[in-house]
């Protein structure tokens, strides 16, 4: 447009009423160039806000049954259990997430698997059923001791899974065969059976566990040796 015509254009505008000029311009602005997303697809827009009025349907009744407070506290006590929600979804949305993904809680568990066991934890754990007269548990404690020994000093883990009876007939011709039975018997008549461990049962088991530990120290030795 030339200046010319602009001014004319202009001059022509001053001459109209303003109702006239209102109309204009709604009807320019109603035009589909000038609307926004929300305006062109009013139903995402209907269910955002019946969502967001769902969600603060609560906190506004939360806000109304306090009536007879101070409003200054009424805002902050709907604020923080606001801010409490948010982190809460927030929480349990992550969580989700990183379930299906296989995120950093199945790699805790996987690194919790993998967590070195020392003998002396089980150990630990038998003189702790021992004082609560846990016998039998006390003695069950003492065999994954063992068992975690004598991997370590053979360096070749044992089967998970294998049989107590499968255990005897692998160290058949060991000297580790008649502490072992020791703990295979009391365990099956036991733990697996209806007889009652007694404290003279765990202190019998208790000497084979000293009996295995110094036959795998005196292998130790010959190796070095």
């Amino acid at each position: 447009m030339k200046p010319c015509d602009r001014i004319l254009f202009v001059a022509f505008v001053a001459t109209l009423p303003a109702s006239a000029i209102r109309e204009k311009a709604q009807e320019v602005v109603s035009r589909a160039d000038y609307q926004s997303d929300a305006a062109k697809d009013p139903r995402g827009a209907l269910l955002f806000w019946k969502i967001l009025r769902w969600i603060l349907t609560p906190f506004r009744w939360l806000f109304d049954q306090m009536e007879g407070l101070p409003d200054a506290l009424r805002w902050v006590i709907v604020a923080v259990l606001f801010v409490l929600l948010v982190l809460l979804v927030t929480h349990i949305v992550w969580t989700f997430v990183n379930a299906v993904r296989g995120g950093p809680r199945r790699k805790f568990v996987l690194a919790s698997r993998e967590k070195e066991i020392l003998p002396s934890e089980y150990e630990t754990a038998a003189a702790e059923a021992e004082a609560k007269g846990d016998y039998i548990g006390a003695v069950r404690w003492l065999f994954l001791a063992c068992l975690l020994r004598i991997e370590r000093a053979e360096e070749k883990p044992i089967r998970r899974g294998i049989t107590n009876r499968e255990l005897l007939r692998r160290y058949g011709k060991s000297p580790l065969f008649d502490p072992l039975s020791r703990f295979v018997e009391t365990i099956d008549s036991k733990w697996y059976g209806h007889d009652i461990c007694e404290e003279d049962d765990y202190v019998i088991c208790r000497q084979e566990h000293s009996r295995i530990c110094e036959i795998i120290e005196r292998r130790s030795h010959a190796i070095g040796a």
